[in-house]
């Protein structure tokens, strides 16, 4: 009971050490009247670590003012809940306790029981602390051997608020616990948890929580190596019923795909079950869907199940080609989603080698990492493709113009002079020492790159262009070109920056298309300009810069 920590801790290690049971009347005396709730919790412990912990000083623990105290009864109760009922009520009850981490701990050591009152119990703690990602691990991780299904329907079925009033996190947990009911295969649960998917047969009638147990059922047979796709083609005896009763649900889930009032989430799930179960019915919505005027969540979806929609054997091809038409109307992101998601496979990979041999697609169309996993693919034959189309070879031209302006590395520079070299070719487009535009990279951090490295970032701006620096050309409808960075982009609008600063914005319903050109906006042959001496002067000045001169 003493106020400094070390003492009591001493204090428990040597009685622990000791086993010295002539200290269990006083610990538990302690743990009734102790005045400091740490003296408290460790007399609680000391005597479970003297293997003296009995019921009435854990009850007293339970019901301790100090939520830390009650946390730790919790706890160490678990082993004894299955055959104790004071132990068990006492638990039930501070399923509702103040105290989140209270909460937390009976959803974890609920795992040491089974039946109706413990599902009643973490369905109540679940409606209080929905949105807390531990409180639902905790739940989950509570479930024995086949204990998922008859809680997924008790959550379903009996408490009202899971069915109506459901929240996003809600419904994800819902998904969860659906997965693991699948991934258990157990073909009674299968039967009833797909029949209570098939009630609904309208779009209507699909209400979140039956959208989120018939995705979390399709992702968790996926998991399992059987997707239901192929439990459909050749169904088992015990499933052929209520495989059979879904058949319904696709045109309800496919309307729900298009239908523009309903919520996103709730048009994900319907995305994400047609493209494991039904691929040929979503292929087809899949323009409509990656329309511009689609919701720029909706169309990410699609853009990232597109991979799998790619892989069914009659995916239409002039799905592709739509994609590509319109592939300058698309944002970055959704762009990046789309690749992504191709990569996936090799027959859904091999649509975007096709491309970018028919040149429909450029190199630049795709970041580093995609270019990357192109040149590792599995399949060789896709690899050796790649590779021809991706690697990055410096033009002779350029290799040319490098070894003629090599000789500048071995010349002394003047750096006062680079300085003036710098301000009149280089600040239209850089910033230096608080001068120039933020168009390019900022020159001020270039000083640790050797020298030879500088050369061929001025003479040959290609060769490794950084994603965030590349040039675009935006093309409007009504025919007028712009190039630049891109600046910002919205989902309303498009910025481009060009050289001394100057920015052009774009309405997305103005752009015809938008494309990489896969090059830097600094121009080839700054060199035409630039003596030996002067690149000489410039280099000096980069490596060891003076202050600029002062604009005029």
């Amino acid at each position: 009971d003493h106020v400094n920590g070390w003492q009591r801790d001493t204090a428990q290690r040597l009685l622990v050490e000791r086993q010295d049971r002539q200290a269990v009347p006083l610990l538990q005396q302690m743990v009734r009247h102790g005045r400091l709730p740490q003296a408290r919790l460790h007399a609680l412990w000391t005597l479970e670590g003297l293997k003296s912990l009995d019921e009435e000083s854990l009850l007293h623990a339970l019901r301790d003012p100090c939520p830390i105290l009650r946390e730790h009864a919790v706890r160490l109760s678990e082993g004894r809940l299955a055959s104790t009922a004071k132990l068990q009520k006492e638990v039930f009850s501070l399923a509702q306790d103040a105290d989140m981490r209270v909460r937390l701990q009976c959803a974890a050591t609920l795992g040491e029981l089974s039946g109706s009152p413990k599902r009643k119990t973490l369905a109540a703690i679940l409606h209080r602390d929905a949105t807390n990602k531990w409180i639902q691990l905790a739940v989950l991780s509570s479930l024995q051997e086949g204990e998922a299904w008859p809680f997924l329907r008790h959550l379903v079925e009996q408490e009202e608020n899971w069915r109506h009033s459901i929240s996003e996190v809600q419904i994800l947990f819902l998904k969860q616990l659906a997965a693991l009911v699948a991934a258990r295969r157990h073909p009674d649960e299968l039967a009833e948890a797909l029949r209570m998917a098939a009630g609904a047969s309208l779009p209507e009638h699909l209400d979140s929580s039956i959208l989120a147990v018939l995705a979390g059922l399709t992702e968790g047979l996926k998991r399992s190596g059987q997707p239901l796709r192929t439990l459909m083609a050749s169904p088992p005896p015990q499933l052929h019923k209520a495989l059979c009763a879904l058949d319904p649900l696709w045109p309800a889930l496919r309307c729900l795909a298009i239908q523009e009032r309903a919520s996103l989430h709730r048009r994900a799930f319907a995305l994400q079950v047609l493209s494991d179960v039904k691929p040929d019915l979503l292929a087809a919505l899949v323009p409509k869907l990656l329309h511009p005027e689609q919701p720029h969540a909706v169309q990410q979806v699609v853009a990232g199940l597109l991979g799998e929609i790619a892989e069914a054997p009659s995916f239409p091809r002039e799905v592709w080609g739509y994609i590509l038409e319109h592939w300058g109307k698309y944002t970055l992101p959704l762009r990046g989603t789309i690749i992504a998601s191709l990569l996936r496979s090799p027959k859904a990979a091999n649509l975007l080698v096709e491309a970018l041999e028919q040149k429909k697609l450029l190199p630049a169309d795709l970041d580093p990492a995609a270019q990357e996993t192109l040149r590792r693919f599995p399949n060789r034959d896709l690899q050796k493709r790649a590779r021809a189309l991706l690697d990055n070879r410096a033009t002779a031209d350029r290799s040319a113009v490098l070894r003629k302006y090599e000789a500048a590395l071995r010349l002394v520079g003047d750096r006062r002079r680079g300085a003036q070299i710098l301000a009149a070719n280089c600040l239209s487009c850089h910033q230096f020492q608080g001068q120039g535009h933020n168009v390019g990279p900022n020159l001020s951090s270039v000083a640790d790159r050797a020298k030879a490295a500088l050369l061929v970032d001025i003479l040959d701006p290609n060769r490794e262009v950084n994603p965030d620096f590349r040039s675009y050309v935006l093309t409007t409808t009504s025919g007028r070109v712009l190039t630049g960075l891109l600046a910002d982009e919205t989902s309303a609008a498009v910025k481009l920056r060009r050289a001394d600063g100057v920015e052009d914005t774009v309405l997305r319903s103005e752009i015809e298309e938008l494309r990489p050109t896969g090059r830097s906006l600094m121009p080839e042959g700054l060199e035409q300009n630039l003596s030996l001496q002067d690149l000489a002067d410039l280099l000096a000045f980069l490596k060891q810069p003076t202050p600029l001169p002062k604009p005029k």
